[in-house]
């Protein structure tokens, strides 16, 4: 590997960087890899109404807490609470909000899901042959292309504008 660099925690695809002198590419990966097997507590927003949704009586507003309550797991509902906040822009009580949240323990499918999400990597590969390109979940995010090339604007008298070539690419895609 004399014509690369590379930090020592490199494993393609999953962590560190690389760097190919030759063609001027370069890697970077980020990923947790330590993430626990095990599964965690999860809070979970069972619902959430604004105030002026809740019944006023209070007879009707027990029988609709015991309702929301009632969709919350048995071994859950212990646990389970309220809590009221004012979220209007200014805080003059013209949005309150009550919410209804429970913990509990994550799914298996959950536990995948995060330890997945947090092995997710991202890819840039840059400098080579004047690109830059940037890949997460192995689909193309962000490219800029070959330099030598006319870029798609053009600038004239302080306005921006697209080049004819790349409407009339852009119209043959889509038609």
């Amino acid at each position: 590997m004399s014509g690369f660099i590379q930090s020592h925690d490199y494993v393609p695809g999953m962590s560190g960087w690389i760097f190919n002198k030759d063609t001027g590419e370069f890697e970077i990966y980020s990923s947790s890899g330590n993430m626990s097997t095990d599964a965690q507590l999860i809070t979970v927003t069972a619902g959430d109404w604004s105030d002026y949704d809740l019944p006023a009586n209070a007879l009707e507003r027990l029988a609709f807490i015991t309702a929301e309550l009632d969709k919350i797991p048995a071994d859950c509902r212990g646990g389970a609470e309220f809590t009221t906040e004012d979220i209007s822009f200014d805080r003059d009580g013209s949005d309150v909000r009550t919410t209804l949240t429970y913990v509990r323990q994550e799914t298996p499918d959950e536990v995948m899901a995060r330890i997945e999400k947090g092995q997710l990597s991202v890819r840039i590969n840059g400098l080579g042959g004047a690109n830059f390109s940037i890949y997460h979940d192995g689909q193309l995010r962000v490219q800029f292309g070959i330099l030598s090339e006319p870029g798609p604007f053009i600038v004239a008298g302080g306005k921006v504008y697209l080049r004819k070539e790349v409407i009339d690419k852009t119209s043959n895609a889509f038609s």
